[in-house]
């Protein structure tokens, strides 16, 4: 069950679907671990790509620009990484669940009119929803990279900023003013 592999259960389903690699962010010291939890899902290690650490926020927030989709992370949903993909225009796809932590992307995208229909509500649905973004379903398990899939994932991701910009995600003086009422009616309550 998904609760019980974490990530590496949604990574399982998706590299034998996806005829290209897979990128992680990771440092030094967890990358054998990774190669290693890989291997043991049959998963070769020249399918994992692993991006290092940058040496500094420009650096990094430019990484994104190897990333075709985010796959927002399980149990416990992505936060900081999950804003800076959207941001930098890489559509993540997020999985929700029973608690707070499973839930918090979720939270996120669905502020972001271009990022809602990325929200799914099971493992299948997380798979289906991260592999039909790039390709075509043809056959029963067979999928196929097309053009068309590649154009909409393009148009996606130049307008995937503007989309988080304009929502209520970033809108910093409309949630101030809704805390402070908020704060306003706690301290008359007391």
């Amino acid at each position: 069950s998904p609760s019980n592999m974490g990530q590496n259960f949604f990574w399982l389903c998706l590299i034998p679907a996806c005829s290209s690699n897979a990128s992680l962010f990771a440092c030094d010291s967890v990358s054998t671990a990774i190669l290693d939890a890989f291997a043991a899902l049959g998963v070769a290690p020249e399918r994992v790509d692993l991006l290092p650490l940058a040496p500094d926020t420009h650096t990094h927030l430019a990484t994104y620009g190897q990333v075709d989709i985010a796959l927002d992370s399980w149990p416990y949903a992505g936060t900081t990484t999950t804003c800076e993909a959207m941001f930098m225009g890489v559509p993540t796809v997020t999985l929700t669940g029973g608690v707070h932590a499973h839930n918090v992307g979720a939270s996120l995208l669905s502020r972001v009119p271009l990022a809602k229909d990325l929200i799914v509500g099971s493992v299948e649905e997380y798979v289906e929803k991260a592999v039909s973004l790039v390709a075509d379903l043809v056959g029963e398990e067979r999928w196929v990279v097309s053009k068309e899939k590649i154009e909409a994932l393009d148009r996606r991701r130049a307008g995937m900023r503007a989309s988080m910009e304009g929502s209520p995600l970033m809108d910093g003086k409309t949630f101030v003013e809704a805390l402070d009422e908020v704060y306003q009616q706690l301290w008359c309550d007391w």
